[in-house]
C-alpha cells in the first residue's frame, strides 16, 4: 500500500482541468479516509482498492470515477444502481471495476451471499454478471488480492450456478429468459469467460 501511495498518480484523480476532463476528488479521498478506519475489514478493502487503482494507472488505464455510480439496465429494466470502486478506459473501453480483499477461506460463501443478494450490498455479483453477459462478456471486472482468492471465485461462481436452481431462476427471471434456456443461453459461455471477468491484482 505504500508503494501504491507513493507511484499513484494523485492529480489525476482529485481535480478536472481546464476543459472539465478528469473527476472528481471525493472519491479518492473517501478512500484515503477508508484506510485509516477503525474496522479492519473496511481498511483492508481501501487498501486494497487503492493499490489495484495505481496498478490500473501504471497499466495506462485512465480513472474515470472512483466510488462511482452506475446503473446497471437489463433488456430496458434497471437492475440496480451500482456504487464501483473505479471505473477505467483503455482504448475506449469503459469497465466498471469491484476490488474484493475477501479472505480465500471466505470466498465461496460471500459468492453465494452476493449471487442470491443477501449481503449488505445485495445481488452486486449477479448484477455485474448479467451486465457484463449483455455487453458482450466486456465492461466490468472483479479484482481481488490474491490469486487464491480468485481461483476460489471462479470454482465457486461456476459450482453455484449449475447447482443452485434458486439463483438460476433469479437470474434467468431477470435476464428474461426461460429458465430451461439458461445454461445455453448463459451458464456454458459465460463460465467459459470468467477469466476476462476477475483478475488478481498483487
Amino acid at each position: 500500500m505504500m508503494l501504491a501511495l507513493s507511484e499513484i498518480d494523485l492529480a489525476k484523480l482529485t481535480k478536472k482541468d481546464l476543459d472539465g476532463n478528469g473527476i472528481d476528488g471525493r472519491g479518492i479521498e473517501d478512500v484515503m479516509k477508508g484506510i485509516s478506519h477503525t474496522t479492519n475489514r473496511i481498511a483492508k478493502g481501501s487498501a486494497f482498492q487503492l493499490i489495484a487503482i495505481n496498478a490500473a494507472q501504471k497499466a495506462g488505464k485512465t480513472i474515470k470515477g472512483i466510488e462511482a455510480q452506475h446503473t446497471v439496465t437489463i433488456r430496458g429494466k434497471a437492475l440496480r444502481s451500482r456504487l464501483y470502486d473505479y471505473i477505467e478506459e483503455l482504448g475506449g473501453q469503459i469497465t466498471h471495476v469491484e476490488c474484493k480483499a475477501w479472505l480465500p477461506g471466505n470466498v465461496a460463501s460471500l459468492v453465494k451471499r452476493s449471487l442470491k443478494g443477501t449481503t449488505k450490498h445485495g445481488e452486486q455479483l449477479m448484477v455485474d454478471l448479467l451486465d457484463w453477459q449483455r455487453k458482450g462478456f466486456t465492461g466490468n471486472r472483479w479484482e481481488f488480492d490474491s490469486q487464491e482468492a480468485v481461483d476460489t471465485f471462479k470454482s465457486s461462481v461456476t459450482d453455484i450456478l449449475k447447482s443452485d436452481n434458486n439463483v438460476r431462476e433469479v437470474m434467468s427471471g431477470h435476464l428474461g429468459i426461460d429458465v430451461k434456456d439458461f445454461n445455453d443461453e448463459f451458464l456454458e459461455e459465460a463460465l467459459e469467460e470468467l477469466d476476462n471477468f476477475v483478475e488478481a491484482v498483487i
